[in-house]
């Protein structure tokens, strides 16, 4: 289910990206990566993820300054921070941040070069308790890429608005994917698992986010969610996807006939 859900966000991302008059380069990577999660091409997956950041990333710095010039000599990061600079100018959705660009970058440069993390990633991909959940990261990963540039394209437009909601679905589904399997573990396993997927956090990250954790639940215990909000949230994003004509497109995924 949550990785149905995934596919059906990154469906709905390149569909997206197809309407706009996004670098069409950009979109036959994307369409290539989705190919080749689904079969199964995980490790080289990720060699496409990365290169096609890269290019997204050259791709916004040109549109925040014109006047940038990307030759043989700059670095990735000097690229990167371009955008950084211009994140309020290009972006309406403040979680894209530098925080984002730069642990998305750190995090696609481990896992595609030849490392501890491309190592265990490669492990993990063949171990049947694994291969669902690395997959649905993946997917993931493959959106988040998309929501960035859709931000851009889509800035101070209602298709934002489907692209937001979809991309806290996908945060959403991919938490329970990684919950669902973490139960399943042992603990030789679950420190596999932390190491894969915490591998480029350290010590300090980890326990900032503890107290964000503990913050939000506390939050949560003293002005809990109704149903009556979440039933509107629901009823928006299926108004949304109906509007722009995606209805179709998940009853195929989740139709019960």
């Amino acid at each position: 289910m949550e990785e149905k859900m995934l596919i059906f966000v990154n469906k709905v991302y390149i569909d997206l990206l197809k309407k706009s008059n996004c670098d069409k380069s950009f979109l036959r990577s994307a369409e290539l990566i989705s190919n080749m999660i689904e079969k199964g091409h995980i490790e080289d997956s990720y060699v496409l993820i990365r290169s096609t950041y890269e290019e997204l990333m050259g791709l916004l710095s040109k549109m925040f300054n014109p006047q940038f010039n990307i030759d043989a000599k700059i670095s990735p990061k000097e690229i990167r921070d371009e955008v950084i600079r211009g994140v309020n100018t290009l972006f309406e959705n403040e979680t894209i941040d530098s925080k984002l660009l730069n642990e998305m970058y750190a995090y696609l440069s481990n896992v595609s070069h030849e490392s501890s993390t491309r190592n265990l990633l490669r492990n993990l991909v063949n171990d049947n308790k694994f291969t669902y959940v690395i997959s649905c990261h993946t997917y993931f990963n493959l959106s988040i890429i998309s929501y960035i540039y859709l931000n851009h394209i889509y800035k101070n437009k209602e298709e934002l608005s489907l692209a937001n909601k979809l991309f806290v679905i996908g945060i959403c589904n991919l938490l329970v994917a990684m919950q669902n399997v973490l139960a399943t573990l042992t603990r030789e396993e679950i420190e596999k698992y932390n190491a894969y997927f915490f591998t480029q956090r350290d010590q300090n990250f980890i326990n900032k986010i503890k107290t964000e954790a503990l913050e939000m639940t506390n939050d949560l215990k003293q002005n809990p969610i109704t149903d009556l909000e979440l039933t509107e949230y629901v009823s928006d994003i299926n108004n949304l996807i109906e509007k722009f004509h995606y209805k179709e497109l998940y009853n195929e995924f989740f139709s019960n006939k």
